[in-house]
């Protein structure tokens, strides 16, 4: 035999890579298909001739061929095949097969299945899943050997199925060639239930719907047909002469018509036929069946490998609708009223009603072999033989009820598949990768409207992403403004945008759930949220996620302990994986230590009892998690004592008491037995009571034994002093120190009174060495005192006067509204620039306090007096926002913002503010309020032309260089013909330069009448501080209210008055300027025993 065999692959010698002996075939070399080596489109239906195998082996230099046919051993028949071709080169050995595909005349199913050489030809057959090369010698086996297992023959051999319209039915290449057979006999069994062509559905066999209209409802009122172009009219008919021939749409008599129009879809030239039913659907009745949730379908195919997606061929279109009720679904075109006969898109009620008739129908297998949302469909097996079976049930019920699939949206046992927005295979799920490109490709949101989008695009796969809330509550914090209004874009926000862009483009992929396998979840709380991820391991023993839950805080939830928020944590963990964890034994992480024995209280708060009874039913086990600084597992090793006041930390959240009914709190005070125990443990303690009983210790404590006396087993400090009402005092451990001292000054029974008070209620009783350094420095860092206490003495921050003017008038300008005012001429506000030089003023009468009012007072001050250089004002949305700071960017004006609640950093403004406020006063009569911006003007004149006390001059005259007159002067002075310009001018020049001197010199008394009342304080970078806040909550009044929120951290001192500050804005973290006055000094607790709670105040709530 020969060196080479030549195959186009299509017989399957690519498989032959090794020669039995020396005579047989070392090497394949691949040949095009014969199709195109004869230059043809299709093969002729009919064996091949001698002649045509002659030029085909002259062509390629072989001196002789041979093949198989009926009348020789070798023939063989095959399904859709051509019995293999074979050319045999006797001089040199070569062999030419090329297996071509071509329509058959046979009539067998069966299909080749060996490769057999002999001397005289080559015959090819498969064998099931493997191939064999077979060597006969004088028509006896001389050699078998196994050359390769193979699972598939090549795509292009195998059988196609279409339906009756030619669309191809795809199936997956994926399966074997037995299991690609069974699949086409299945398919041809079924093929009448696929079609293409929407005029060919028909309705299918269930109950008509029924339209139900509300009682008393009024008709909805008559729409005309919407203007088309001629074009889309000619569309418009074409598309409803189909839906008249399918008997879906025909013509009828009304009084309800809805407006019908075309909408372009995304190929060109294409159109939608849609109908408004808005009007229809405001007085039906609605029908709330509920569509199923993803994560309950996506359940249901855990363990599969083969998936079947199919899609209802225009899934409404088949359910009928009563013909009684045929007219109120009518809707007008330009060619007739026409109304449906079947269910339509834009109905309110359509997808309820669709998801009934199916989930009837498929009541029998649904969630254990197929799913269904709306007109997806999707059924699956863990093996093949099982999703055939259950694709089989799926088509029989179609079948039955005479439902139609669309045949080129439907997948035959697909590996993966898409479904719902999601990749599902056997691995687990993962978003569709073009919706994640529509999310990295998303720019960054201007308006709250666009970041609503964004945020929508994403929540879809929050189940994918591991704290999704807390990640993303930064952005959902600008969902709180109007729509269309510009928002606030820093760094949070930019860091929450891209780290979501990044997560979702990763294709997180989570696992399907497994009853046989063990299971975790990990919970977590912060003040911003809660989240919960379920786990389980794989076949490395490595956990997999199967979702992610996350959900913010609420306000109310904000005042929790750590604890008890924790606690909340593992509710909502448990309730959001509820259909995974009940009736199972499973296992709790938590990094709160406090959370293994919430269960063990025995007395707990109605809080927590509450949050218990909702997780009382589910089995598990809390495990925690220890931090690298974590050392609370020490003092699981202790005494009884720790045991308890851990308890005690737990249950009693002194911080937040007024929460909680007080019969439900514990007593922080030690129990006898903890006082016995816990001085035997105590060094000093322990070795005073060696001394009084007279066992060994060091002289030091002998002495001071004599100070102390123990009394049923207790030990006492000495005291008679029945004046001051004090007898003996127990002597207080060490680590009970912190509970005697909370028990005194947190409530119920204390109320956080002062050191003082403290300090003489704790020495009634108590007693140790450092008693009154322990509980002042207790009460100084106490969080509450802090933030409710107002701070004693002169008020912080002495006079900063504003710098010199040295720039010509108008160059630096400040602004700010003035108002509500009562309506007058429908104006509310008034609009105050003040030039800082001169301090001329020019005002204006507003209807709204916005940016678009500011920006086009700017413009129209710019066109009558020219640009400023600088422009002041506070911190106030409508100076700070894109419009101002565009029109500001576009004329070259820098912005500069004052301290936020410092309206003493604006003074002049704000004294110009009182001004033309008393003003007003003095011009209005009778009480008639409603006439002050017709006085504005004179209002405005008249400050203007009067001399200021700082500098002598009006301001008028400062930016004119004259006085202006007014009535009584030019009755009474004589006009000057002589007026001297040049004289006049050079006056001004001096009176200008003299005015820095003049304010110096108001500046300097005024500061120093202001510093003896107040005083120097100063504040370091990353210092704690506290900032006042003005109370701002409805249904709330400030009495009550703290007086201080945080702590918050100093990022950098501005000036001698303002330093910025890290602050907390609605739950998010943000920089701003504060002025000293807002601010006092934050003590920080060392110890971590302390019930209360220092974590920084949400102001946006």
């Amino acid at each position: 035999m020969g060196e080479n065999v030549l195959s186009d692959g299509n017989c399957g010698l690519y498989a032959l890579t090794n020669a039995i002996n020396d005579n047989k075939p070392k090497k394949i070399i691949a040949l095009a298909n014969i199709l195109d080596l004869l230059g043809l489109s299709e093969l002729p239906n009919y064996w091949w001739h001698d002649d045509q195998l002659s030029s085909i082996a002259n062509h390629y230099g072989f001196d002789t061929y041979i093949y198989s046919d009926k009348t020789k051993n070798g023939y063989v028949y095959g399904s859709g095949f051509r019995p293999p071709i074979v050319l045999y080169n006797l001089n040199n050995g070569t062999h030419w097969c090329p297996g071509t595909l071509i329509k058959n005349k046979s009539k067998s199913n069966k299909i080749p299945q060996k490769i057999i050489y002999t001397e005289n030809y080559i015959s090819i057959q498969h064998i099931k899943n493997r191939l064999e090369l077979e060597t006969m010698i004088n028509n006896k086996t001389n050699q078998i050997k196994e050359i390769q297992t193979i699972n598939t023959i090549t795509t292009n051999d195998r059988e196609k199925v279409y339906d009756k319209e030619g669309t191809q039915i795809n199936i997956s290449n994926n399966i074997t060639t037995e299991q690609h057979y069974q699949t086409v006999e299945l398919l041809k069994q079924f093929i009448h239930i696929f079609s293409t062509d929407t005029t060919h559905i028909k309705p299918a066999k269930v109950q008509p719907c029924h339209i139900k209209i509300k009682p008393n409802a009024k008709e909805p009122k008559f729409n005309p047909p919407h203007r088309i172009s001629p074009s889309q009219r000619q569309e418009l008919k074409t598309q409803l002469d189909k839906l008249i021939t399918a008997n879906i749409v025909k013509h009828t008599k009304s009084n309800f018509a809805s407006p019908a129009f075309l909408v372009r879809k995304k190929e060109k030239n294409s159109y939608r036929l849609v109908v408004s039913y808005k009007e229809l659907n405001n007085i039906i009745e609605s029908d709330q069946y509920p569509l199923p949730r993803t994560i309950d379908l996506f359940r249901s195919l855990e363990g599969s490998k083969f998936f079947t997606t199919l899609d209802l061929n225009s899934g409404f279109f088949q359910i009928p609708v009563r013909e009684q009720d045929q007219y109120m679904l009518a809707f007008t075109t330009v060619h007739g009223l026409m109304t449906f006969t079947r269910l339509p898109q834009g109905f309110k009620n359509s997808s309820a009603i669709f998801q009934r008739e199916l989930n009837k129908a498929f009541s029998d297998y649904l969630y254990k072999s197929v799913i269904i949302f709306i007109d997806d469909l999707a059924t699956f097996g863990e093996n093949f033989e099982t999703a055939l079976h259950n694709l089989r049930n799926v088509f029989e019920i179609i079948n039955q009820f005479g439902f139609s699939l669309k045949t080129a949206k439907c997948t035959i046992f697909a590996q993966k598949i898409e479904l719902l927005g999601h990749q599902i295979s056997s691995e687990g799920l993962k978003p569709l990768a073009r919706n994640t490109t529509a999310i990295t490709n998303f720019e960054q949101p201007k308006t709250a409207k666009q970041v609503r989008s964004f945020l929508g695009m994403c929540s879809y796969y929050r189940r994918l992403v591991k704290d999704f809330s807390h990640i993303a509550n930064p952005l959902f914090q600008l969902t709180k403004h109007d729509n269309n209004k510009y928002i606030t874009w820093n760094n949070d926000h930019e860091d929450a945008f891209n780290k979501l862009k990044t997560i979702l483009t990763s294709e997180p992929v989570i696992a399907h759930f497994s009853d046989d396998k063990d299971t975790y979840l990990t919970v977590d709380a912060s003040i911003t949220g809660l989240g919960a991820v379920l786990e389980q391991p794989d076949e490395t023993n490595k956990l997999r996620p199967i979702g992610y839950a996350s959900r913010k805080v609420l306000d109310s939830e904000k005042t929790y302990s750590s604890t008890t928020l924790e606690l909340l944590g593992l509710v909502f963990g448990i309730t959001y994986f509820r259909e995974f964890l009940w009736g199972r034994k499973f296992t709790v992480f938590s990094d709160n230590i406090s959370l293994q024995y919430y269960k063990n209280l025995k007395i707990p708060s109605a809080r927590i009892a509450r949050l218990t009874l909702k997780i009382l039913d589910f089995d598990f086990t809390i495990k925690h998690k220890a931090g690298k600084e974590n050392k609370v597992a020490d003092c699981l090793s202790r005494e009884s004592i720790m045991n308890i006041i851990d308890a005690v930390i737990f249950e009693f959240d002194s911080q937040h008491f007024h929460h909680e009914p007080i019969h439900n709190i514990n007593n922080d005070k030690p129990t006898e037995i903890n006082i016995i125990q816990s001085q035997k443990n105590d060094e000093f303690c322990n070795e005073i009571m060696k001394a009084l009983n007279n066992i060994p210790t060091s002289n030091k404590y002998k002495k001071l034994s004599r100070r102390y006396i123990i009394t049923n087993q207790i030990l006492y400090l000495k005291r008679h002093m029945p004046k001051q009402n004090i007898e003996n005092a127990i002597v207080i451990p060490k680590n009970l120190i912190q509970n005697v001292i909370t028990a005194h000054h947190n409530p119920p029974l204390a109320g956080h009174l002062g050191i003082t008070k403290t300090i003489k209620a704790i020495q009634i009783k108590y007693s140790w060495s450092s008693l009154i350094k322990d509980v002042t420095t207790f009460i100084k860092s106490c969080h509450q005192c802090q933030i409710n206490k107002k701070s004693q003495g002169k008020p912080a921050g002495c006079l900063q006067p504003i710098p010199l003017p040295t720039c010509k008038p108008l160059d630096r300008i400040t602004m700010d509204f003035l108002g509500p005012l009562p309506s007058s001429n429908n104006k509310k506000y008034i609009l105050v620039f003040t030039c800082q030089s001169s301090k001329y003023v020019i005002a204006k009468a507003t209807r709204l306090a916005d940016a678009n009012t500011v920006a086009k007072f700017l413009i129209q001050y710019i066109t009558q007096y020219g640009v400023p250089r600088y422009l002041t004002s506070d911190r106030g949305l409508h100076f700070r926002n894109k419009i101002l700071n565009d029109t500001c960017t576009n004329f070259g004006i820098k912005q500069i913002f004052s301290s936020s609640y410092a309206p003493q950093s604006q003074g002049f403004t704000e004294r110009i503010n009182g001004v033309i406020c008393q003003a007003i006063r003095h011009y209005i009569k009778d009480n008639n309020q409603s006439r002050w911006s017709f006085y504005l003007p004179y209002i405005i004149f008249s400050y203007n032309n009067s001399p200021q006390i700082s500098t002598n001059y009006s301001p008028y005259y400062l930016l004119h260089g004259f006085n202006a007159n007014i009535g009584i002067d030019i009755q009474i002075i004589p006009e000057n013909l002589s007026y001297d310009i040049k004289k006049s001018l050079e006056e001004l020049k001096q009176v200008r330069a003299s005015i820095p001197d003049y304010i110096k010199k108001a500046q300097d008394i005024q500061k120093l009448n202001h510093d003896k009342s107040h005083k120097l304080t100063t504040y370091e970078p990353n210092q704690l501080v506290l900032v006042k806040f003005p109370f701002q909550e409805p249904n709330k009044t400030a009495k009550l209210a703290p007086k201080y929120r945080g702590p918050y951290k100093i990022i950098s001192k501005v000036s001698d008055v303002n330093y910025m500050i890290e602050l907390v804005l609605n739950n998010k973290l943000t920089i701003d300027v504060v002025h000293i006055r807002r601010l006092k000094p934050y003590f920080q607790r060392d110890n971590s025993d302390s019930s209360e709670e220092k974590e920084p105040t949400d102001i946006g709530n």
